[in-house]
């Protein structure tokens, strides 16, 4: 991970919130599947499918924000092409 990236994604996990931050440190860092993390953080495995979920929808809109170029000042941005 280039470093540009790594602190983008240090910044991007530092605004999950800690539910989500945690969901997806175990599921994603930790290798353990949902229903582990439900298990490891006592709360329904529904609710650690979403937060899991939630968070790496934050991420990949943080991320993809943070790749969006920047007009000049006065310049509208132009929409992105299908």
């Amino acid at each position: 991970m280039t470093g540009d990236l790594a602190r983008r994604a240090r910044r991007a996990m530092a605004g999950l919130t800690p539910g989500q931050r945690t969901a997806l440190e175990l599921a994603y860092f930790g290798g353990n599947t949902a229903a582990q993390v439900a298990r490891i953080e006592a709360i329904p495995v529904g609710t650690a499918k979403t937060r899991i979920r939630a968070a790496l929808l934050r991420l990949r809109a943080a991320l993809a924000a943070a790749d969006e170029p920047t007009s000049p000042p006065g310049q509208p941005r132009r929409a992105a092409r299908p």
